[in-house]
């Protein structure tokens, strides 16, 4: 059923608990089913083929929810059709930009949350197929693709990209990773309404996915940040989101139409 006030606020709201409910119930069967079968549920190699599996199904509800509101909308995936050089010069200021993010987050309360959820998980492929890929084309398929082209239409370009950023970010649960995803939504919200390019805000989540994989995964007893005093810091993690939010400013030039989204 389409409607022509998709999306407001409640509309998001939905959005959000389809998630949480949807990956918490697909997580639980699948340890349930685990236990029957006699599979030890924390086994490592375990844990690797069934993170893409519960991301995958319990993101199903909420994606098939907003299609449905919003008319079942396709989406152009074209890499080929964004200049070579805005898509390297997007890359770079992205990356600069989301390590001052992360440099922020490292000093917000429930910020040692992230680090101990992430030496949880598998480092196998089953994980990092989730983060590189499932999950770039998933989020910005679903936050980009969907609810912010959608509400861009009702509401202005500021109000519909701060909206479909917070969303993002609440769905990372951790209040520290909150702040941090919404920040990074902020900038890809940007991105898409600068571009209306899918395949640019999927390539640049999939980047900043992968460096935070390969950070967690070969970085892991390294604490750069933590030997910095909280001011400076600070004032590294400024520099860096004003140095990148700039560069991606500069890069992207207004409404190139590389991309679009339509509704069958």
């Amino acid at each position: 059923m389409r409607s022509h006030s998709f999306p407001r606020v409640r509309h998001l709201l939905t959005v959000f608990f389809l998630l949480l409910a949807g990956q918490l119930v697909v997580g639980v069967l699948l340890i349930g089913a685990l236990w029957a079968t006699g599979e030890g549920a924390a086994a490592e190699s375990v844990q690797d083929w069934s993170m893409p599996l519960v991301y995958l199904f319990g993101s199903l509800p909420a994606v098939a929810y907003a299609r449905w509101r919003a008319g079942r909308p396709s989406v152009s995936f074209d890499p080929g059709a964004i200049p070579k050089r805005m898509l390297l010069g997007c890359t770079l200021a992205f990356i600069v930009f989301g390590f001052g993010v992360g440099c922020l987050g490292g000093y917000l309360p429930t910020a040692d949350l992230i680090p101990a959820a992430g030496s949880s998980l598998s480092t196998g492929v089953g994980t990092f197929l989730t983060l590189a890929l499932l999950a770039p084309l998933v989020e910005e398929y679903l936050f980009r693709g969907i609810l912010l082209e959608r509400m861009l239409r009702l509401r202005s370009p500021r109000t519909s990209i701060l909206l479909t950023s917070l969303t993002f970010g609440l769905s990372h649960l951790v209040p520290a990773h909150v702040v941090t995803a919404t920040l990074m939504g902020v900038a890809l919200g940007y991105l898409y309404y600068r571009t209306r390019s899918f395949a640019l805000v999927v390539i640049l989540h999939a980047v900043n996915n992968t460096l935070a994989y390969a950070a967690g995964t070969f970085l892991e007893e390294t604490e750069m940040m933590g030997e910095l005093s909280l001011p400076l810091g600070v004032a590294v993690g400024m520099f860096a989101i004003g140095l990148g939010a700039l560069s991606l400013y500069r890069m992207v030039p207004r409404r190139t139409g590389v991309a679009t989204v339509r509704a069958d």
